[in-house]
């Protein structure tokens, strides 16, 4: 059943929709950009993961670099990207700026919490969860789940796991999967 809090929350992004979408419908007279590339501007993804964090260290390794985030809601919640050097340029990456993490539900894997899946203590791409949601799948099970109060994290677990709402999960993320988007 939805909330009165979900339904505020879907009004404003179909607004929010909205308002993108007539900003670039008014743009495209009025520029000289090739056709299509306003349109991007109002790009939508469907990586179910987006996380607003903050840039806390950077460290370049060669060719590639490994971009230390913490989310802004939560201190807890800390998560690394690799990417490469010229992206990180691109971005303009530096401490103290304000990122999306981003990283599909596919890459998320969810396995049952006990000794042997204990989260590193780094801390980095490995969070301790409750299972809030389930869909059964014959490939695996969509697994969403909430870290604190603030943060949730959509991401699969192996057929057979036999998660049930509530169960006490660990998820864990590719430092590879996880992609940096400016706001």
């Amino acid at each position: 059943m939805l909330t009165e809090a979900g339904r505020q929350l879907l009004s404003a992004a179909h607004a929010l929709q909205s308002a993108r979408a007539s900003a670039v419908q008014n743009m495209q007279p009025h520029t000289d950009l090739p056709a299509g590339t306003a349109a991007r501007l109002a790009i939508r993804t469907s990586m179910r993961n987006q996380w607003p964090c903050v840039v806390t260290g950077i460290e370049v390794q060669g060719h590639l670099v490994r971009v230390h985030l913490r989310a802004e809601a939560s201190e807890a919640f800390r998560v690394r990207s690799r990417i490469t050097l010229e992206s990180a340029e691109l971005l303009g990456l530096r401490t103290g700026i304000r990122v999306q993490a981003l990283c599909k539900a596919t890459a998320v894997r969810a396995v049952r919490d006990s000794k042997d899946t204990a989260v590193d203590a780094d801390g980095f791409n490995a969070w301790n969860g409750s299972v809030t949601r389930i869909s059964r799948g014959s490939l695996g099970d969509e697994i969403t789940a909430a870290l604190g109060a603030t943060l949730q994290i959509v991401g699969f677990s192996a057929p057979g796991e036999g998660l049930r709402v509530r169960s006490r999960v660990v998820l864990k993320v590719d430092e590879s999967a996880i992609v940096l988007a400016l706001d």
